[in-house]
């Protein structure tokens, strides 16, 4: 959040891709299922694989980070950040 390695975001992406494709291939698998939560590198990371791959897949969205509670507030994310 606001930090210099944020630049390094996007790459970062790029290399989660690379990395589940690589594996992918490299098992000779005709199909996958990958399961994510709300993260802003992964779940990106995942979709760009499954769209440069010629197999079967699926996806499972794990959904939001839950609110939690701190000092007896509700406090979510956004919040926290």
């Amino acid at each position: 959040m606001a930090t210099e390695a944020m630049k390094y975001s996007l790459v970062s992406r790029r290399g989660d891709a690379d990395s589940i494709e690589t594996a992918c291939n490299a098992q000779s698998i005709d199909g996958a299922c990958w399961r994510s939560v709300g993260c802003d590198r992964k779940l990106p990371g995942a979709m760009l694989a499954m769209a440069r791959m010629d197999i079967r897949r699926s996806f499972v969205y794990g959904g939001t980070i839950q609110a939690r509670q701190a000092r007896s507030c509700d406090l979510t994310v956004v919040q926290r950040f």
